[in-house]
């Protein structure tokens, strides 16, 4: 790959009618061994207009790999795509792997957001003493974006004796060096990740040890950013000095040069525990679920995130499809997620899946409500035959929108039997035909039931016929 991002978009090109994702990608041989060339109008979704080069090659015991991405254009119309639209950027970043012993070093460095320089922001300063904003205890510093706070690096440190794997990475990024998500995956399947955003400093570390057919595997994550997140403040005026205070709203991702958005100050710890008898068959593949050949295997996550400080403002759409960016952002609250995931071989082309989540987190929009949510799936794969059903309690609807603007039902069950021409294929079903059962119950915080006909409560039966072209 050329720096972009992953595209395994399963169905979702078709639920929010978006516009499929498209480009190319050529490989250099011979003198050009190690020369990857990427570009298109979107190489994955969301992504500006724009062109992609990475270069590789080794120097003595070492790999090194220059990335460049040049976008040329912002995306068009959201409603397109159902995708947050992105500031044009320009970035390149230079990275070295090195054997050190019997650990390796992963190093690199960035130079992104160039094309921002001169753009203005606003932060809060606290006060040290006199006269503040409108008596609040701060001050308000209008700043520029300079080249210092395009430059970033990182560094991650794996060592591995043994049945021991253990990993630091610390990574310091200027305010609009952002490189973009991390999906590699260390040891295991842990959640806490580097999120790739400029603007703060980020530790992370864990260790995975190995005892038998067990993983234990602890990890850590601390962040800060430079420049926190901008508060939602009205308008003011003050009679005694005459003074007019004007007011103040959150950072978004597009009219300003950058957002406190996953770069909140967090400090998070994960346990995660693996239970995966045919390593063979690596449990965090990404298709695992295909090829799991153990009897039952199975991992259980627990994350908790505190966050003393709020975020910036993210997006939403409106009921016409119009992009638009909330005028707040939740309160600083701590989450947590337990997580489980549950597979077994019931035969050569038979398969039982369990899942069961719970926790307490945050809407992605402006709602200050905490949602406790838990659920229960189980997907059971009997030759070309498939049984798929949840159990959600106090949970959102199963579109983005329904966490953007927080609603939630008190209770959600569905139940899908379907069976096709093709054999074992999960994911890749083929042509099916099928009926499908949904059932959900409404109260306060959940979508208006009238509009649908119902009175606090849903119940939708169909059949359907499905067709892999």
């Amino acid at each position: 790959m050329t720096g972009t991002r992953n595209a395994y978009y399963g169905p979702n090109i078709d639920i929010y009618d978006a516009s499929v994702p498209i480009g190319a990608e050529v490989e250099g041989r011979g003198p050009l061994e190690g020369l990857v060339l990427a570009g298109g109008p979107q190489v994955y979704w969301g992504a500006n207009p724009g062109v992609f080069a990475r270069y590789s090659w080794n120097l003595g015991r070492t790999r090194w790999t220059l990335v460049h991405q040049e976008d040329i254009a912002q995306q068009g119309a959201a409603a397109d795509n159902r995708a947050i639209p992105q500031l044009v950027t320009r970035k390149s970043a230079l990275a070295m792997v090195a054997p050190l012993g019997p650990a390796e070093l992963t190093a690199g460095g960035i130079f992104a957001g160039s094309d921002r320089l001169g753009m203005t922001y606003e932060e809060l300063v606290p006060s040290t003493g006199g006269p503040t904003y409108n008596g609040q205890g701060f001050h308000i510093l209008e700043d520029e974006i300079r080249w210092i706070d395009t430059l970033g690096g990182k560094a991650k440190l794996t060592w591995e004796p043994g049945r021991t794997h253990i990993y630091v990475q610390g990574a310091y990024r200027g305010l609009v060096a952002d490189g973009g998500p991390d999906e590699t995956v260390t040891f295991t399947g842990w959640s806490l990740k580097d999120g790739g955003q400029g603007n703060g400093v980020q530790l992370l570390s864990g260790v995975a040890i190995d005892v038998g057919a067990l993983q234990i595997a602890p990890n850590f994550l601390y962040q800060r950013p430079f420049v926190g997140a901008l508060p939602a403040l009205a308008t003011a005026w003050d009679p005694a000095t005459a003074t007019l205070y004007p007011g103040l709203s959150p950072r978004n991702s597009l009219d300003d040069p950058f957002a406190v958005l996953g770069n909140r100050e967090t400090v998070a710890g994960e346990l995660m525990l693996v239970w995966d008898p045919t390593p063979g068959t690596w449990f965090w593949a990404w298709d695992n679920a295909l090829h799991e050949d153990a009897p039952l295997a199975g991992a259980l996550n627990f994350v908790y995130r505190h966050q003393p400080t709020q975020r910036d403002a993210m997006f939403g759409f409106d009921e016409e499809g119009t992009l638009f960016a909330f005028s707040d952002a939740p309160v600083a609250a701590d989450v947590w997620l337990v997580d489980l995931l549950l597979m077994a071989k019931l035969g050569p082309v038979s398969r039982l899946i369990v899942g069961a989540m719970g926790g307490q987190e945050q809407s992605t929009g402006d709602s200050d409500r905490m949602v406790n949510r838990s659920a229960v799936t189980a997907d059971l794969w009997l030759r070309d035959t498939a049984l798929k059903t949840a159990l959600r309690w106090n949970d959102w609807g199963p579109y983005d929108y329904h966490q953007t603007f927080n609603l939630t039902f008190p209770f959600q069950a569905s139940a899908d039997l379907s069976t096709g021409v093709r054999g074992f294929t999960l994911d890749d079903p083929g042509t099916r035909v099928g009926a499908r059962f949904k059932y959900r119950t409404f109260d306060a915080f959940s979508p208006d039931p009238m509009q649908t006909g119902a009175e606090g409560h849903e119940l939708e039966l169909f059949t359907y016929l499905s067709f892999r072209m």
